[in-house]
């Protein structure tokens, strides 16, 4: 099963197929591959799928739908919740966690659902960009360009400040329909095991952070899961890992092609052009392996880290969780796949628009 999950991902098929294609022009160089970045990503999915089992995001979406009187009120909470959760549990694990329990809602008060799961879906990719592990490319860049947590934050507290207020602004035009008086049923968690879960994570992210060497915090993690639940290890969605190294892989063969080496380093030649070029390859080839490529040609991480966050917005492709929170809309039995990519895709690039341009005042 967890083998048919793997070789079933057509988003590590095309991967594996361009890291092929590339490699016979060039072959990628195993030096090459960010090993602290990859253990720090498998820990994360160690720490969300034990979150994911235990049921301590839907704890939260339960609190958090009490007393709601309204669909603009749901879609505001959602996308609040999104943003602030995928700053801990990355940006994948919020939408594949909050838009099926928002879908269930949203069937439950027969609400329109592509505006709201959009919003919940950019909260996530914005939020995530707030905290050094909050998405793959920030886990990348952080470890790439050794900055401290004080020079990460600077630059992310502008850029989460600024996306809160946008994405606050837009929930204002989310549809206000009136809710009745169905809801979720209560949720209750484990205190005891909550609390240990925590510890654990608090270890997760100090080796994130370097605070601690990344495989103590690791081993800690496996511990913990051998001890509480063995399974985790099986279920966790390793295809991730395989489709990061591919990206690595991919980059590596491209940083060994002349003509394409020639072509960024001529783009590249300040922080502005950094930026747009970031932006750019983003919406063709999506953010993750946009950061990768780009950090190679730019010493500078403010431009690259802001390109990439900000290049998570407009195409489908141009972030990985576009295309989970729209597997996660298919799955709805009157799911409009045509009116969802226009809309989605509408919405991201106004908010591109917007926000790239208001980041240019921060250069």
């Amino acid at each position: 099963m967890l083998l048919k999950r793997i070789f079933h991902d057509r988003i590590l098929i095309i991967t594996f197929i361009i890291v092929l294609f590339l490699g016979f022009f060039k072959l990628p160089k195993m030096a090459d591959i960010d090993l602290k970045t990859i253990i720090s990503l498998l820990n994360l999915l160690f720490c969300v799928k034990i979150m994911e089992n235990k049921g301590y995001l839907n704890f939260l979406a339960y609190k958090i739908s009490k007393g709601i009187h309204s669909s603009r009120q749901l879609t505001f909470k959602f996308a609040i919740l999104s943003f602030f959760c995928s700053m801990l549990v990355t940006n994948d694990i919020a939408i594949l966690t909050l838009i099926p329990i928002f879908l269930v809602i949203a069937n439950l008060h027969q609400m329109k659902k592509i505006y709201p799961i959009t919003l919940i879906t950019i909260a996530a990719n914005l939020g995530s960009a707030v905290t050094p592990f909050g998405n793959p490319q920030n886990l990348y860049l952080y470890n790439h360009f050794d900055v401290s947590l004080r020079e990460f934050f600077a630059a992310s507290a502008i850029l989460g400040s600024v996306s809160l207020l946008l994405l606050l602004l837009f929930t204002l035009f989310a549809e206000k329909l009136e809710l009745g008086s169905k809801g979720l049923d209560e949720y209750r968690a484990d205190e005891r095991h909550a609390v240990l879960f925590l510890i654990t994570l608090l270890i997760a992210i100090l080796g994130i952070l370097s605070i601690i060497p990344i495989w103590l915090s690791l081993t800690a993690t496996i511990c913990f899961i051998l001890c509480d639940d063995k399974k985790v290890i099986f279920q966790i969605d390793y295809s991730l890992i395989f489709i990061f190294i591919g990206f690595f892989f991919a980059v590596s063969s491209l940083k060994q092609i002349p003509f394409f080496t020639q072509l960024i380093s001529a783009i590249c030649n300040g922080n502005y052009s950094t930026y747009f070029t970031t932006i750019l390859v983003s919406q063709l080839i999506s953010n993750v392996p946009a950061a990768v490529l780009m950090s190679s040609y730019s010493s500078a991480f403010l431009p690259v880290f802001l390109g990439a966050n900000v290049g998570g917005l407009g195409t489908m492709i141009a972030s990985l969780a576009n295309l989970l929170a729209l597997k996660q809309y298919n799955k709805d039995e009157n799911a409009d796949m045509k009116e969802f990519v226009v809309t989605f895709s509408k919405i991201n690039f106004l908010l591109l628009i917007l926000l790239g341009g208001i980041m240019l005042m921060f250069f």
